[in-house]
């Protein structure tokens, strides 16, 4: 496993035991918020153990383009120089890979500030929702389109003193133009830019053609000047990510006073994944800005004030992460011991270790420790998995070596992941030759016997989700030899997985 450059098929051993000790990189979800809030701060902010996985380089690269600058200082620490509230870029066209922890908040922040911007990614980024998102941005007066497909990425921004969509919802993009170059340009002797009559590049229209087109109608009214104020009030779903939710939170603060003090978020469905919310939010505090929660479905955020830094921070170790290695010392006998993340972890995927507790597992906390090993017979049943969504992926494994049937519930989020993982997972647990069965937002994983001699070696496709080769490692754990395709995926977030996971193995 640890021979340099990542082969496109990695072959896992059945292993006999697992034990041992390990620092985890840093958090996806705390990094990536960290970099923005710090780029828009008042001030020197200090990032000790940031994340050097494929997302938060995406981040970094994109601050960068926009302006903010970023020093490199060693040992995966950065400082990061604030622009006090406002990107010295206003243009700039920002490619973020399958990063959603960087195109959701980055399409919130720079559409409250304003300006000219595309925002895209990979294939699978564009098939990943976004309109819950984009609705609750428009109905604060700002000016986001869909290049392509309604409802997802890419994206443009514009402007919030255009007063009219640009370009059309489902305009597309002009033919020839290329990577970097702008795809819709800003307005031109008070004409916009407009796909040509034959479909070919981009011609200029008047604002009474442009009038006419099929785009909805606007905040502002064709004909009209000036710009919208922010309303007081605005609403969005909670069911579907809540990173959207986060990423409307962060951007809120951005917003001029205009004589109001606060703007209010109301949640027009449940929240799922709500200790994501709570990582956003305890980040928020710590730049200065304080939301307030007066009931499980309303926000109140600060407007006309801005993030001031804190001076330095430190990124908790991943507690998604963590999950795989806490696994392995329960499938592996154990004790595996993950550091970096305790206790008193922001993270909401700590629960796993609670979980795996209730289901039979020893488990033994620290301030600054989490450690797992084999306890009483493993058992099954339901597991409502609503706040801890990527840990409770790992849980389809084990499920495999518990006494009874396991079914986690609530986990539609799973969907529109980085892929499908309630299909994924379920496809390649059933090449095993494992029973599984699935709806619309629950996995049930009846167990194997002896897994060592019912389960049979197989190819895993990873569908280029970091979490799929993770979690599939695991079966190693259970007697059985598994081969792992496209094992590079996991740079996504842990660029190092597998050379960590050898190291705790006992052939």
């Amino acid at each position: 496993m640890n021979s340099g450059k990542t082969p496109p098929e990695l072959s896992l051993s059945p292993v006999a035991q697992a034990r041992g000790t390990l620092r985890l990189p840093g958090s996806k979800s705390i990094s990536n918020r960290m970099l923005l809030l710090a780029a828009l701060a008042e001030g020197e902010t200090q990032l000790n153990a940031l994340l050097d996985a494929d997302d938060v380089r995406y981040m970094r690269e994109a601050l960068t383009q926009l302006g903010v600058r970023l020093e490199a200082l060693g040992e995966d620490n950065w400082r990061v120089y604030g622009c006090g509230g406002r990107f010295p870029e206003s243009k700039a066209d920002l490619f973020l890979g399958n990063a959603g922890t960087a195109v959701r908040p980055l399409t919130a922040v720079l559409s409250v500030l304003g300006g000219d911007y595309r925002i895209h990614g990979v294939a699978r980024m564009h098939e990943r929702p976004i309109g819950d998102l984009v609705e609750a941005l428009r109905a604060l007066h700002c000016r986001v389109d869909y290049i392509e497909k309604t409802g997802y990425p890419p994206l443009r921004i514009a402007p919030r003193d255009v007063g009219f969509s640009l370009p059309p919802r489902g305009g597309g993009c002009p033919e020839g133009a290329g990577e970097g170059e702008s795809q819709n340009p800003p307005l031109q002797g008070g004409k916009i830019p407009s796909p040509s009559r034959g479909g070919l590049g981009w011609g200029w229209v008047s604002k009474d053609e442009f009038s006419a087109s099929p785009s909805p109608p606007t905040p502002l009214q064709q004909g009209e000047k000036g710009v919208a104020p922010f309303p007081e009030t605005v609403a969005i779903r909670g069911d579907v990510s809540s990173q959207f939710l986060s990423a409307l939170l962060m951007a809120l603060p951005l917003i001029d006073g205009d004589g109001t003090t606060h703007t209010e978020v109301v949640l027009t469905t449940p929240l799922i994944s709500r200790p994501y919310v709570k990582i956003t939010t305890h980040l928020m505090a710590r730049f200065g800005i304080n939301v307030e929660e007066p009931d499980s479905q309303r926000f109140r955020v600060p407007r006309g004030v801005r993030y001031r830094s804190p001076g330095t921070l430190t990124v908790e170790s991943d507690a998604s992460s963590a999950s795989y290695f806490l696994a392995a010392g329960v499938l592996g006998g154990g004790p595996v011991r993950v550091t970096g993340v305790g206790r008193h972890s922001i993270q909401g995927d700590v629960a796993f270790a609670e979980v795996l507790h209730a289901q039979g597992a020893k488990i033994t906390y620290g301030d600054d420790f989490i450690e797992a090993q084999r306890g009483a017979a493993f058992k099954g049943g339901e597991i409502d998995c609503l706040t801890i969504p990527d840990a409770a992926m790992t849980l389809a494994i084990t499920a495999l070596s518990a006494q009874t049937p396991t079914t986690l519930v609530n986990i539609g989020s799973w969907r529109v992941k980085e892929t499908d993982r309630i299909h994924a997972m379920a496809t390649e647990l059933a090449k095993l030759g494992a029973r599984v069965e699935s709806g619309d937002d629950w996995l049930q994983v009846y167990p194997t016997e002896c897994p060592a001699t019912t389960l049979r070696h197989a190819e895993i496709d990873t569908y280029d989700d970091h979490r799929m080769a993770m979690c599939f490692s695991l079966v190693s754990l259970l007697g059985t030899a598994v081969t792992i395709r496209d094992p590079g995926c996991v740079a996504k977030t842990f660029p190092g997985y597998f050379e960590a996971f050898e190291k705790l193995l006992r052939l």
